[in-house]
């Protein structure tokens, strides 16, 4: 968290290019699943208190195929992909920030020219993999982090997730 990290600007495009040459190197969809990811680094405030954290955007639709995080939750259902205004926190981030579901927080970051800051609306809670990064972790939708980074298609991470690891080098030589 707080480190920059280079913006693939055209994300987007890439992950449809890489799903379309997957898919023609004779890849089923649910066997190699191509998903953006947003990292950002900045300050959570509360009424009460501020605390850094590590913020991860995602797809949410597409980030539940692949990860466990909806899973996660406590008090609340999963993200929803037009929420650009919601927010996940980890359990032990609210309880730092005496922060309720329902209640809102700030988010200060660096953005694309200046330091900026963005309201959310804390939706619900996360049990982390560990006591540390459940001290940390803010999640938020792709479509939430795009708009205030001010980049319609942009990621910081592309990655493939397989069913069978046994294909990898299949996959490295369709993309």
């Amino acid at each position: 968290p707080g480190e920059a990290r280079p913006l693939i600007t055209n994300a987007r495009a890439l992950a449809a290019q890489a799903r379309e040459r997957l898919s023609q190197a004779g890849f089923e969809q649910r066997e190699a699943k191509v998903i953006n990811r947003l990292w950002l680094g900045g300050l959570l405030r509360s009424p009460t208190n501020t605390a850094r954290v590590g913020v991860l955007a995602v797809d949410p639709e597409r980030e539940r195929e692949v990860s466990d995080w909806h899973t996660r939750t406590e008090t609340t259902s999963w993200l929803k992909p037009d929420d650009t205004r919601g927010a996940l926190l980890g359990a032990a981030l609210a309880e730092r920030l005496e922060v309720l579901v329902g209640d809102k927080v700030v988010l200060s970051y660096q953005g694309p020219k200046e330091a900026e800051s963005r309201l959310f609306r804390v939706r619900g809670l996360l049990k982390g993999p560990s006591p540390s990064e459940e001290g940390r972790l803010l999640l938020i939708t792709l479509k939430g982090a795009r708009g205030a980074l001010s980049t319609e298609g942009g990621a910081h991470q592309l990655s493939v997730h397989l069913s069978d690891v046994t294909r990898l080098a299949e996959v490295q030589e369709a993309l």
